[in-house]
């Protein structure tokens, strides 16, 4: 049997790369559309380190060429140890402005370093509970 051991010099160096962006309200009177149903935009976001970031948890997303925008420029990822992430766009961290829509208020968040997803979840305004999954591709 042959074992194939990956070492990253960073947390974040795993979530390096392209991103597809799901997104839908999973509670509330949208459910279950989402800004895309809405909106008619499609999303897809680059991870890659920030740069001077001596912690090795912090990534910067931008949003990807020829896509709509999904996150604020320059909007920071921080994957904590206990399975969280973190954002700030500069607005209200750790909610993220989401498709220039309005603040997600984050309620939970994971990564998972076997499928390569970020997730989060929380409350769109008062339009009901919103998810967003970054799947990398």
């Amino acid at each position: 049997m042959t074992q194939r051991i990956l070492v990253y010099p960073s947390i974040a160096h795993a979530f390096i790369g392209t991103y597809s962006v799901s997104e839908q309200f999973v509670a509330g009177p949208n459910a279950p559309s989402g800004l895309t149903d809405f909106f008619g935009e499609s999303y897809q976001v680059e991870l890659a380190l920030l740069p001077n970031d001596d912690t090795g948890t912090k990534l910067v997303i931008t949003n990807s060429d020829g896509f709509d925008i999904y996150f604020l420029p320059n909007t920071e990822l921080t994957i904590n140890e206990d399975g969280s992430l973190w954002f700030d766009d500069g607005n209200d961290p750790p909610n993220p402005v989401v498709a220039l829509f309005r603040i997600l208020d984050v309620e939970s968040s994971s990564y998972n370093w076997m499928n390569g997803d970020l997730r989060a979840t929380g409350q769109l305004g008062n339009f009901g509970t919103y998810r967003f999954i970054l799947t990398k591709m």
